[in-house]
């Protein structure tokens, strides 16, 4: 969980670009205008149990029916997004008093603020509530508990909040948007994962980060919202002291480990996916892997458009029966798919807002 691995995270995009321009190329010789047509209109969709070959992509220009992101971020704006988390349901909860960090306080009980732009947890079993922290939250300890807090990401160029210890919980908490809430910052929103950590993320607003989370095992995302992804938009970056309009962006990433169960969320994405899992060789092979009740919503911004809902990539998948992609609900326009899943795992009950069967492929 060190910082330096940030730097494996920023090589993702070149791979993903090259892959993508593959399938993009093959579709395009593959596909017939009529083809796309009738992938447009969701008329193409599969059901979970078939084998398809890679779908026709839109080939990043902006689809008729996949929602602006003003259309997607508004809290409760489409009927078919009833019921799934949204900024009235996470976050710090309406009326709560919070103390501004640096500027209010420096320390607590079981925390203290780095003097550059970190509060640092200092013992086990903490639990940091009513802070307005003007930069990140770092945690290597067992059992601790953040809640009713906002973590702004100012000055941060890998992570917002880190949970580094097992047993964490974090819950009604607002990460990102910088400052004024509203800046894309470079750092990724959450990182959690290792071998029993047993984290649990719920009820948590994600916004305005190059990720919204990298979840590595151990850990259960539930009932939160991340939303406003970079597209396109400039991302200012710390480290370099400039804005960005090129970044590749996902909502949720994993790198590989065990454990992982992401449930009942609302997720609009980036530029990628929203769900995007790549193994690398340092983390364990991945055999339990849940992905189930969630909103996977398709962007159109600054003439792009999200590739994959779900992605999966074909290596380190050492029990593939156990990943469980199920009764997940997409918005329809993606590029690839909305679903690109390893071949032998259980995919089933994956449905568009208009319930037609969620388009999907094996890799």
């Amino acid at each position: 969980m060190a910082r330096h691995s940030r730097t494996r995270v920023r090589s993702w995009p070149r791979w993903v670009r090259r892959t993508r321009f593959a399938r993009v190329t093959l579709a395009v010789l593959a596909l017939t205008a009529v083809g796309i047509a009738a992938w447009q209109a969701g008329s193409s969709a599969t059901s979970s149990g078939s084998s398809t070959p890679a779908p026709p992509i839109y080939l990043g220009v902006a689809a008729s029916n996949v929602p602006t992101a003003a259309a997607a971020s508004s809290s409760g704006g489409s009927a078919s997004y009833s019921g799934f988390p949204d900024a009235s349901t996470t976050g710090v909860p309406t009326g709560t008093t919070l103390t501004q960090v640096p500027a209010q306080a420096t320390s607590g009980t079981g925390w203290r603020w780095d003097g550059n732009h970190t509060v640092v947890v200092t013992a086990p079993n903490t639990t940091i509530t009513g802070l307005d922290i003007n930069g990140s939250l770092t945690n290597t300890y067992p059992g601790v508990t953040i809640k009713n807090t906002r973590i702004r990401c100012t000055n941060e160029n890998n992570w917002c909040l880190t949970l580094g210890g097992p047993n964490a919980t974090v819950t009604d908490t607002d990460i990102g948007g910088g400052a004024n809430g509203t800046t894309y910052m470079h750092g990724i929103g959450v990182l959690s994962g290792g071998t029993n950590l047993n984290n649990l993320i719920q009820r948590v607003n994600i916004h305005h980060t190059i990720h919204g989370a990298r979840i590595d095992g151990g850990t259960t995302v539930t009932d939160s919202y991340i939303h406003d992804l970079p597209m396109g938009d400039p991302v200012y970056n710390n480290a370099t002291g400039t804005y960005s309009t090129t970044d590749h962006t996902d909502g949720i990433m994993s790198t590989g480990g065990n454990g992982t169960l992401i449930t009942h969320n609302r997720v609009e994405c980036g530029n990628t996916s929203t769900m995007f899992v790549q193994w690398e060789s340092d983390q364990p092979q991945i055999s339990s892997f849940t992905i189930q009740n969630n909103l996977f919503v398709n962007i159109s911004k600054n003439n792009q458009v999200s590739s994959q809902g779900v992605a999966f990539e074909d290596k380190g998948i050492a029990n593939p029966a156990g990943i469980t992609i199920k009764n997940n609900t997409f918005t329809p326009g993606w590029q690839v798919a909305a679903i690109e899943a390893p071949t032998g795992s259980n995919v089933t009950g994956n449905v568009f807002t208009n319930t037609s069967p969620a388009s999907h492929y094996w890799v």
